[in-house]
């Protein structure tokens, strides 16, 4: 199904597909303009939110879990698909980072708890370590 979201048809646009996630929190440095999407997307439900864990090591930096994303025959996904992903799978609990949306050296994930959905960014660099807590969204390739 690349190409296509969960329900079949072509993405809407950034804005609507935010205003669909229903967040209380929107960072306010999140735009189109930064975050758009071109490319192919994968099906959310094809989509997995892994841990260090699941990536077989912990305490790592965003360089060394991007390499075990690639070893282990995944594709780190877009902001684009994190907000299919957050539409189709999310507990709304999770910490959930997408490592190929990365701008100026930010990246989009969400966070939750009972009552709080958020979009926010976090400054990544190579040599960063990521807390344990954190899942990586992550499309079979």
């Amino acid at each position: 199904m690349k190409g296509m979201n969960v329900t079949g048809a072509r993405p809407a646009a950034l804005s609507e597909r935010i205003t669909e996630c229903h967040f209380d929190r929107i960072d306010p440095d999140i735009s189109v303009e930064h975050f758009a999407h071109t490319g192919e997307f994968a099906d959310a439900l094809a989509m997995l939110a892994v841990t260090q864990d699941d990536l077989g090591g912990s305490d790592m930096t965003t360089a060394e879990i991007e390499a075990a994303i690639d070893r282990r025959g995944y594709r780190r996904a877009t902001g684009s698909e994190l907000l299919d992903y957050v539409r189709a799978k999310w507990n709304g609990k999770d910490t959930v980072a997408a490592l190929d949306s990365c701008v100026e050296q930010y990246v989009l994930y969400v966070y939750g708890g009972p009552d709080r959905r958020a979009l926010s960014l976090r400054w990544v660099r190579p040599h960063r370590h990521w807390g344990g807590h954190v899942r990586f969204l992550v499309v079979p390739k």
